[in-house]
């Protein structure tokens, strides 16, 4: 779930109690001023901050974890974050359909008595669509023409 920095401090301090942004630095531990820097933006909380605030909101950190670290990290490394995020996103996606429900349509007349079952193993069908794209990723240009003529261009070992 997507949070700013500043709702994220008011989840907490709502949380745990606090009466105020200098209440909530001292009982979080950091020096007075933290909390108003995070919120605005002069400095960002470190991640083991990070993931403490989301925990104590009663939030996953996850998502933010690599959100920041892809929007820091540059060339491949930010590949991967951003790669890691689809992941999540895919698997959070998934697990919430495979869990749903089937809804059964309310009109009898128009399904029968049978009614109409709405998602019905939708969520097996597309968690074992991404996981194959993931474990058989799409062939680049080369690895197509040395697929069709038969040949291989890697090295032998």
């Amino acid at each position: 779930m997507r949070v700013s920095i500043s709702e994220l401090l008011d989840r907490v301090k709502a949380q745990i109690g606090a009466k105020n942004d200098a209440d909530l630095s001292r009982r979080l531990g950091h020096k007075q001023g933290v909390i108003s820097q995070w919120r605005s933006g002069k400095k960002s909380p470190d991640d083991d901050a990070m993931a403490d605030l989301y925990r104590l909101a009663g939030l996953d950190p996850t998502e933010a974890l690599l959100r920041k670290r892809a929007a820091l990290s540059k060339g491949p490394a930010r590949e991967v974050y951003e790669r890691l995020l689809r992941s999540v996103a895919a698997l959070v996606l998934a697990a919430m359909i495979a869990t749903a429900t089937p809804v059964q349509a309310k009109n009898e007349q128009a399904f029968g008595s049978q009614g109409l079952y709405i998602m019905e193993n939708i969520g097996y069908v597309f968690l074992s669509r991404y996981l194959d794209s993931q474990m058989n990723p799409p062939l680049n240009h080369e690895q197509r023409v040395d697929q069709a003529s038969g040949t291989s261009n890697s090295m032998p070992s």
